[in-house]
């Protein structure tokens, strides 16, 4: 009976977990949206804040950072585990906490590698001065590598807090 009793309330939390992932999940969405409204309302263009070239060289920062220091499987490990219907054993506990240092290590690459991708755009911005057009479309892609690197250290931290919680369930 005690087995029943302790089975019912883990299906318990478990659904309410699931719920309060679901909830949590719907509000981040809804800020994206309430953020990209904001600019929309403000006369600012959405397309000013796309700029595939300093993405990429950010993530592309990332994934050969994460390739030297050998925790690229476990990034991708991490991020699978913190969405994905697994259940752990104790022995994927070690995977599940090499998985959280290497989403740790991850932010602090994206980060830095965001501010070090603007320096070096000021760099070469302050080497064209004598064209005054383009000093404000370049200044603003410059600072686009550290408004990236900041959301997506967010995006990952939410990731690295959720693989934390499976480690200490």
């Amino acid at each position: 009976e005690n087995m029943v009793n302790l089975l019912k309330d883990t299906e318990t939390q478990n659904e309410k977990h699931k719920w309060f992932n679901i909830v949590m999940n719907l509000l981040w969405l809804l800020l994206l949206c309430f953020m990209i409204s904001i600019l929309g309302m403000g006369g600012t263009n959405i397309i000013w804040f796309i700029d595939m070239p300093s993405l990429l060289l950010i993530c592309g920062f990332l994934i050969l950072a994460l390739g030297i220091s050998g925790q690229l499987k476990y990034f991708w490990l991490g991020i699978k585990s913190a969405y994905g219907k697994h259940t752990f054993k104790i022995e994927d506990m070690v995977l599940l906490k090499r998985a959280e240092h290497a989403l740790g290590f991850g932010i602090k690459i994206i980060i830095f590698s965001g501010i070090a991708t603007a320096l070096i755009s000021f760099v070469t911005i302050m080497g064209h001065l004598e064209e005054p057009t383009a000093l404000g479309p370049n200044l603003a892609v410059a600072t686009l590598t550290v408004l990236y690197g900041i959301v997506l250290s967010m995006v990952l931290m939410v990731v690295k807090a959720r693989v934390h919680n499976l480690i200490s369930e």
